[in-house]
């Protein structure tokens, strides 16, 4: 399971995503995942993702990280307007994301 044991940068994960647009969806999903890492957890993603490794590693409960990805996208389906953003030429709260299974 060597893929499993690698680790791989934000910008490492950005940059291999390949055409332009593919990388700023990337960049975007990102941030999301931030925004609701800080509103949720009151941590940024990347603690968030190390604190269920570390957990993981001691009791290989691997239920955690799905119930974390649930938890994320039904967040994803709601507006947040608790969540504010500054966007290029405005500020705007986090809306409601259409999400494809």
């Amino acid at each position: 399971m060597s893929y499993l044991e690698t680790r791989i940068t934000r910008t490492e994960f950005i940059k291999t995503r390949g055409a332009y647009n593919t990388q700023e969806s990337a960049k975007g999903s990102l941030r999301l995942l931030d925004y609701f890492c800080k509103s949720v957890h009151q941590k940024d993603s990347d603690e968030v993702i190390l604190e269920i490794q570390n957990a993981i590693n001691q009791d290989k409960n691997y239920d955690r990280l799905y119930r974390f990805c649930n938890t994320f996208v039904q967040w994803l389906q709601e507006d947040h307007p608790e969540v504010i953003i500054q966007m290029k030429k405005y500020t705007t709260f986090i809306k409601r994301q259409s999400v494809y299974y």
